[in-house]
């Protein structure tokens, strides 16, 4: 699609980044300083509805500029490329909200209760539960806070600082990013890579980091604690 003569100027072009992000402060900060917040701020303030305005802002500032067939087709392209992230995303969010509301983190947080005194067995459940929430549900961010709240009451009573058991969950939950994860994706159609190109560079490179990242936790956990 050819540009056309008359293009937005700078600060028009950055509405709809901006506009969401002011209407979530200006929410937050008027509730922070007030603790009493207009309907209407707290309405617009919400993430959901503020990056809705920013679409909209988008697509009127589109409109004027594009036309209303070449903002169609512009926005039908987009949606040719992010349509299946949204379709895992959603469906990795949907299933990590089961897991939650069935209780599994309950039951495997009593399971866990009994090993707080052996560091190293501490360390590597925390890195494995992160992982398999990873690739259970997808999202990094699901499987860390996930993992974070089943450990917390094993990181209470263990000789190892919380820190480096956060440290753990996280490297795990950094593991091999799969299909049902939307920055897999993302990832692979905007580098114009086929599946297995994704597999090679995002999930590798992931699965690297996460390893040397848990190696590097226990050296710090070994020379923190045996080598005092």
């Amino acid at each position: 699609m050819s540009l056309p003569e008359k293009l937005p100027s700078f600060g028009v072009s950055l509405i709809p980044i901006f506009l969401p992000v002011v209407l979530i402060l200006l929410n937050t900060v008027i509730d922070a300083a007030t603790g009493d917040v207009p309907a209407v701020i707290e309405f617009l303030g919400t993430k959901t509805i503020s990056m809705l305005c920013g679409v909209i802002a988008a697509t009127v500032i589109s409109i004027k500029f594009l036309g209303l067939k070449k903002t169609e087709e512009s926005a039908n392209n987009a949606l040719q490329s992010a349509g299946l992230v949204f379709l895992i995303t959603g469906a990795g969010g949907a299933f990590a909200a089961v897991i939650t509301a069935s209780g599994v983190n309950g039951g495997i947080e009593s399971m866990v209760s009994n090993i707080s005194g052996n560091v190293v067995v501490v360390l590597l459940l925390a890195y494995i539960l992160g992982l398999l929430f990873r690739q259970i549900t997808g999202s990094g961010t699901v499987a860390s806070l996930t993992t974070f709240s089943i450990m917390q009451s094993v990181a209470a009573v263990t000789p190892i600082h919380p820190v480096f058991i956060a440290l753990a969950c996280l490297s795990g939950a950094m593991f091999g990013a799969t299909v049902n994860d939307s920055g897999f994706w993302i990832v692979t159609n905007m580098c114009g890579f086929n599946f297995s190109g994704g597999v090679k560079t995002y999930m590798l490179g992931e699965a690297i980091a996460s390893v040397v990242g848990i190696i590097l936790i226990a050296m710090l956990v070994y020379n923190y604690y045996w080598q005092r």
